[in-house]
């Protein structure tokens, strides 16, 4: 098997050549036919993840065909068209995962590869009109987008939701299942030309949050979002607090931004706001995602696709920020 491995923070990765992988009892090999980077890959090189073990294969997002069971139970597997649950060990409480939740691509040997080795739990049937591409596209940012949105947020028809930082892969995902719930759209970026495509896939309304007008202008030109999905944090924060209608759910699943320098308590409890944390999903919400995808027919957006042996220059375009939507890794096989 071909693998990228990072051995050392702030370097490249190393492609190298490995044995193929050999299951054992409970577990799957997939070869794998993309993978999809995530701003966790990023953050992980740069040392600005926790608990960092090296050296490690990178990658979360993952899809194939399983190669080989390590039981005659899975036997069953072998042959299919997978996609990778990427979060594991959830455990038994679907509100909060437990403390041996982890995700894949550290400490696990992850996709950034030709195989990966999947206890059997996590692999699921790979929606049958989706290409290789969007199957990788979709694991991650699909899932931690559904809880955000549907789970937590408790997505309706009528609701007004706002998506910042559009172009990241759980904002772009957000705004598929915004959109085909039938939901009015607004998002924000620092980019006329993400808003520009945002408004192609189907928000009504897009502001730049570097113009410190940008909240006026949302009052005016789209109302009140009654659902805000923030995945920043920071001095916006309480800029969101403001502009939430009354009754409303601000759900974060990250703080790009850092921590929110003040919390304006008055305003949470005077306007009966509901301030969500959400962190990917359960094997649940991950199900409950695929069957989405079945029966509404979503699809991840796709920004550009490289070769695994140019992962290094896959990784820079993510530390760029200049990608809308997810970066994909032809896997090869």
């Amino acid at each position: 098997m071909r693998c990228a491995v990072l051995k050392e923070l702030r370097h490249a990765l190393d492609l190298e050549t490995r044995p193929d992988p050999i299951p054992a009892e409970g577990q799957l090999v997939v070869e794998l036919h993309a993978a999809a980077l995530n701003r966790r890959d990023y953050w992980i090189t740069q040392g600005l993840y926790p608990g960092i073990q090296l050296p490690v294969v990178l990658g979360s997002d993952g899809a194939g065909t399983v190669l080989a069971a390590g039981s005659t139970e899975d036997a069953g597997w072998v042959g299919q068209a997978v996609v990778i649950n990427p979060g594991w060990d959830w455990g038994e409480d679907p509100r909060v995962q437990s403390d041996r939740f982890r995700i894949l691509g550290m400490p696990d040997d992850g996709t950034l590869a030709t195989h990966v080795v999947v206890p059997t739990e996590y692999v699921a049937p790979k929606p049958p009109d989706y290409s290789w591409h969007e199957a990788a596209a979709l694991p991650l940012a699909g899932v931690t987008a559904y809880r955000a949105c549907c789970t937590r947020g408790r997505l309706e028809s009528a609701d007004r939701v706002l998506i910042t930082g559009i172009g990241g892969g759980v904002a772009t995902m957000a705004l598929m299942w915004a959109r085909s719930a039938g939901a009015a759209i607004a998002v924000t970026s620092s980019s006329p030309q993400k808003i520009e495509q945002a408004q192609h896939l189907g928000a009504s309304a897009g502001f730049l949050y570097t113009d410190a007008s940008w909240p006026e202008a949302c009052l005016e030109q789209f109302g009140r979002p009654t659902l805000i999905v923030d995945g920043a944090g920071g001095p916006g924060y309480n800029v969101l607090i403001d502009l939430l209608a009354p009754g409303g759910r601000l759900v974060n699943y990250g703080a790009t931004a850092g921590a929110p320098p003040k919390l304006d308590l008055f305003k949470v409890f005077w306007k009966q706001l509901d301030l969500q944390g959400s962190t990917m999903g359960s094997p649940d919400d991950f199900a409950q995602m695929l069957e989405s995808v079945r029966r509404q027919g979503v699809r991840p957006v796709i920004d550009s696709v490289f070769p695994l042996e140019r992962i290094n220059d896959a990784m820079e375009r993510l530390a760029g920020k200049d990608h809308f939507g997810k970066i994909v890794i032809d896997c090869g096989s």
